[in-house]
């Protein structure tokens, strides 16, 4: 059986004039080719986490991503040769796109005072649209994959941590204002190749073409309809506008939280929800999906609207595998150990303008 494949390309949503130079309201994510839907008729009633079997596959650019396990192969039930005629080759993923030809990529510098040089073509959608969208995944990345200055910017993990991964790390939090004892080693249960003192970067997407299935159900647990991977943000549609959170956060041992009620407490739906910055503490900006594979040469064809905390966050051990249960139950598995992080890109592939998370409120 041939693979349903996903070829995913760029496009731009045009709307009404801004006022900044080279930029236009809204964000479009383009990805071309078919696509499975994985909320089957059948499926409607079954809890969420029976659906991990499901398969997403798309080409990300020239590599090709998988997310579940591979379907069965179909046998042959002729001994005959197949007539070349009749056959049909697996196409050939796109080319890798040259940063020269790229639109603004993620991740960037969002430190106060960096100044991108590549003219973004839309304006980024702002905090309040994350509402009227669906959220499809999450996942972390080992270090931040942005960078601020004075806060997620050493090159190396902190003295005395363990990096607990193979997978290309990004920057570090500072840990020289947490207490020792703070520091010290977190059995997880849930989360994999993780540890405390180390800082992890975590990825809230959401889209407008994810499962409806979190929408049609009454909340139950397993329903959410967030799945491993990218795949879900193009579950209904293969051109859907793409919001995504990220925070920096450290990782603490908080030895005060030893009963569940705490710990519930403390995790504060991390699962579905970031730590809420301050007011001017955030900045939104259009990029591109991030990951390891693309650097300054290789760029992301794909457009992604950023929301992103300039400050790091402290997330306790204990929290961080309470959410990590949570990704569990929903039917993740993939997604429970940290992805490998992209360099922050240069300034000649940083979108020009970096806005407030929020736009300014007016009385008339």
């Amino acid at each position: 059986m041939a693979r349903l494949l996903f070829a995913l390309t760029l496009a731009a949503a045009v709307a009404d004039e801004c006022p900044l130079e080279g930029c236009e309201e809204a964000g479009l994510m383009q990805l071309q080719g078919k696509k499975e839907n994985v909320v089957h008729e059948a499926d409607q009633d079954r809890p969420r986490r029976d659906r991990r079997d499901s398969r997403y596959e798309s080409y990300h650019h020239y590599k090709q991503y998988s997310y579940g396990p591979s379907p069965p192969t179909r046998q042959s039930t002729t001994s005959e040769p197949a007539d070349p005629s009749t056959t049909t080759a697996t196409p050939a993923p796109p080319p890798p796109l040259k940063c020269e030809d790229a639109e603004p990529q993620a991740p960037r510098n969002v430190s106060c005072g960096f100044v991108g040089e590549k003219k973004a073509r839309v304006k980024p959608l702002d905090s309040d649209s994350v509402i009227k969208f669906i959220q499809c995944n999450l996942h972390f990345h080992l270090g931040a994959e942005h960078l601020s200055a004075g806060e997620y910017d050493l090159d190396s993990p902190p003295p005395g941590t363990e990096k607990a991964s193979t997978v290309t790390p990004g920057k570090f939090c500072s840990v020289c204002d947490i207490p020792p004892v703070q520091l010290e080693p977190y059995e997880f249960e849930y989360c994999k190749n993780v540890s405390v003192g180390n800082t992890y970067e975590f990825h809230w997407v959401f889209s407008t073409g994810a499962p409806l299935v979190g929408l049609r159900d009454d909340g139950e647990e397993g329903q959410l309809g967030i799945t491993d991977g990218l795949g879900g943000a193009l579950n209904r549609t293969n051109n859907p506008k793409v919001i995504v959170r990220g925070q920096a956060c450290r990782i603490i041992n908080n030895a005060s939280l030893d009963t569940e009620a705490k710990i519930e407490a403390d995790y504060a739906d991390f699962l579905t929800q970031w730590r809420t910055p301050p007011a001017g503490q955030g900045v939104r900006y259009m990029g591109s999906t991030t990951g390891d594979a693309f650097n300054d040469e290789v760029c992301s064809p794909i457009e992604v609207n950023w929301h992103m905390d300039t400050k790091c966050c402290t997330l306790s051990a204990q929290a961080f595998d309470r959410t990590c249960k949570a990704m569990y139950d929903e039917g993740l598995r993939d997604d429970l150990k940290p992805k490998g992080s992209r360099a922050p890109v240069s300034a000649a592939n940083s979108a020009k303008v970096v806005f407030p998370l929020s736009e300014p409120t007016c009385s008339n």
